[in-house]
């Protein structure tokens, strides 16, 4: 299975390197950043990234696009893409449904996802999204430990 597959408005099949990793939040909810899981891949112009909280059970999830700012933002998984023509759509709505979260090198995130995204102009983009990437040892350098 590829490490990504989404199709929907488009269609890509994104192989080879994923980065999976942990860091502080990019911005503070209620003055406090929180840590999150970040799983980003790309393939020449293509990219698809999501944001999740690090301690997001499995299960069904609400998307949010990555810049999208709701006050329970900390709690919400968050979905960014750009298009072979290097347009992003980075605000919307969605599901994931996570079947595994890696919590150490080898192991795959794993999740399906359907989200309809908007980019700028106001463009929509409907996509449905399968993951299965690994996790290589760079994934938890900066997750805490215990």
């Amino acid at each position: 299975m590829p490490n990504i597959f989404i199709e929907g408005a488009t269609e890509e099949i994104l192989e080879g390197r994923v980065w999976i990793f942990c860091g502080k939040s990019e911005v503070p909810v209620e003055g406090k950043y929180f840590q999150e899981l970040e799983i980003k891949m790309l393939k020449k112009l293509y990219q698809f990234e999501i944001k999740l909280p690090l301690k997001t059970d499995l299960g069904k999830h609400p998307v949010i696009g990555s810049q999208d700012y709701p006050p329970n933002r900390a709690t919400l998984v968050k979905v960014r893409y750009r298009d072979g023509k290097a347009k992003g759509y980075k605000t919307g709505t969605g599901e994931i449904d996570i079947k595994n979260i890696p919590q150490a090198e080898g192991e795959f995130f794993i999740a399906d996802i359907t989200t309809q995204l908007k980019n700028k102009k106001g463009k929509e983009l409907s996509l449905n999204v399968k993951i299965n990437a690994k996790a290589g040892i760079q994934s938890f350098d900066e997750c805490p430990k215990g």
